[in-house]
């Protein structure tokens, strides 16, 4: 058994896939190998084997660097491996570049000592095996995959002190530079082994400017990025964007955020489909529809996923300043304690994240609040008396996971209505935990009912929120809008 990875022979597939990073072999073996196992976790070094279209194939993590990698590739190796086939990152050299192109490395000149050590010092040019290229070359034009062919360069320095050395490299022909093809290319052949090395364009170094690629461009999200200034202005920019012919519309941010872009789609007239990826506090529209919280595999549902089509909530109410108004909502919105819970919440840190964040606004608003007289009117029925919170909801969560709607369905035409009575300091310690399983509906003081319409209104104004953040207050008055977004979710 090898020294660092520590695994026997026929635990490895004869096809190893090698990434630098670790955990980029760990995402890949588990999105996109069938019955993938863990074979190596020494140093973290991780490495795993698993089927591709029936075939066994492995995945190793080698690190970064030639000469720990070639530890890496004598070891697999020594366990049988007999295709060795680098994929990475590398800085473009060449002007016509663009971040996301792919390179299929040729050679790779040594500019690290280790390929020369292996070699005793002779003059020596690392050359990929002619099989593992061509294979490359013929499949990428059978998927129209743009690439450029060529040599690359293998350099021992990632912070390098001379900037120059870039600039003659790219005068030569060297298409780009990483870290570890060189040592690849002479082990394979000193071992009479097969290596090859596919890249991706992740920065350009070249005419003195450097340009590195994004996190969601490097997974395959590529399109125009525009940024909010300022509360409101997604809005603006979501229904400019969707008037400009955008097809997909993809929201970074948490549900305040997801809420903006989904009134100025909706405001545009619709049509585009709507994408989230979450990076906020509550995230509860993502819970709703199965959408992952982890960024990579986010950015995966958003390309890879189906599209569904959801109800929203069209709300009237007034403003702050008593003007009328109108807004939808994708979620869930409330009037009553929960818009105060709601601005409590946005104006503290969320450090401790959403559910922390949430649950202590919760507390600290409950135990200020008075309940208050509230006339509720739905579809074909009346409810008065005085209550807590009114909840109309689309989704199942809300206010950082909290169950609050467990049987609502985004789909199905109906608002849950959830009604929260005349409860008192002694119903919320008892089932404030019980928000969290949608155990709650069981309380006597707790009412749930279904409406296409609900109307709201209290002697004295009562906040409302949508979709956490706080807009105005009643009277007011909730539609359901039936299939207005399309929305892409995980298949």
């Amino acid at each position: 058994m090898p020294i660092h990875i520590r695994a026997s022979e026929g635990d490895y597939a004869e096809a190893v896939l090698l990434p630098g990073d670790p955990l980029r072999a760990k995402y890949t073996a588990e999105t996109y190998l069938d019955n993938a196992v863990e074979r190596n976790t020494e140093r973290g070094l991780l490495g795993y084997t698993g089927e591709w279209e029936g075939k066994p194939v492995s995945i190793q993590g080698t690190g970064m660097g030639c000469p720990g990698a070639t530890i890496v590739f004598e070891e697999l190796i020594q366990l049988g491996c007999k295709k060795l086939l680098r994929v990475g990152t590398c800085g473009g050299l060449q002007p016509h570049h663009a971040l996301g192109d792919m390179i299929v490395a040729l050679s790779a000149v040594p500019a690290d000592s280790t390929a020369m050590h292996l070699v005793g010092n002779e003059p020596h040019c690392p050359t990929a095996s002619w099989s593992l290229l061509h294979g490359a070359v013929h499949v990428a034009k059978e998927l129209e995959q743009p690439m450029h062919i060529g040599p690359i360069v293998s350099s021992d320095l990632f912070y390098n002190p001379d900037g120059g050395q870039y600039e003659r490299w790219s005068k030569r022909g060297v298409l780009a530079v990483e870290m570890e093809a060189a040592a690849l290319f002479t082990v394979a052949a000193l071992r009479g082994v097969e290596a090859g090395c596919l890249l991706t364009v992740s920065d350009i170094v070249v005419e003195g400017e450097f340009t590195r690629i994004s996190d969601d461009e490097l997974l395959g999200l590529v399109g125009e990025t525009r940024f909010s200034e300022r509360p409101g202005h997604l809005i603006e920019l979501a229904d400019a964007a969707v008037r400009e012919g955008a097809e997909l519309i993809v929201a970074f941010g948490g549900d305040g955020t997801l809420n903006e872009v989904v009134n100025g789609v909706l405001s545009a007239g619709g049509g585009a489909e709507l994408a989230s990826v979450p990076l906020g506090t509550g995230m509860d529209f993502v819970r709703t529809h199965g959408i992952p919280h982890d960024f990579d595999a986010a950015i995966r549902a958003v390309l890879e996923g189906t599209t569904r089509t959801i109800d929203v909530g069209r709300v009237s109410y007034r403003t702050w300043a008593g003007e009328p108004a109108e807004r939808h909502f994708d979620n869930v919105s409330s009037a009553g304690m929960s818009g105060a819970v709601a601005q409590r919440a946005n104006a503290m840190s969320k450090a401790l994240g959403g559910r922390v964040t949430f649950f202590y606004a919760l507390v600290r608003v409950f135990f200020e609040w008075d309940n208050t007289e509230v006339t509720v009117k739905l579809d074909e029925e009346t409810r008065s008396g005085r209550m807590h919170d009114v909840i109309v909801a689309n989704g199942v969560w809300h206010a950082g996971a909290m169950k609050l709607a467990p049987d609502a369905k985004p789909d199905d035409g109906l608002f849950d209505v959830v009604l929260i009575g005349d409860v008192n300091k002694l119903d919320f310690v008892t089932t404030a935990p019980k928000l969290y399983r949608g155990t709650h509906v069981h309380h006597p003081k707790v009412e749930v009912l279904r409406s296409r319409t609900v109307t709201v209104d209290a002697p004295e104004p009562l906040p409302i929120e949508l979709d956490g953040e706080q807009v105005g207050t009643t009277p007011a008055r909730w539609e359901i809008v039936p299939g207005a977004l399309r929305v892409r979710v995980p298949t």
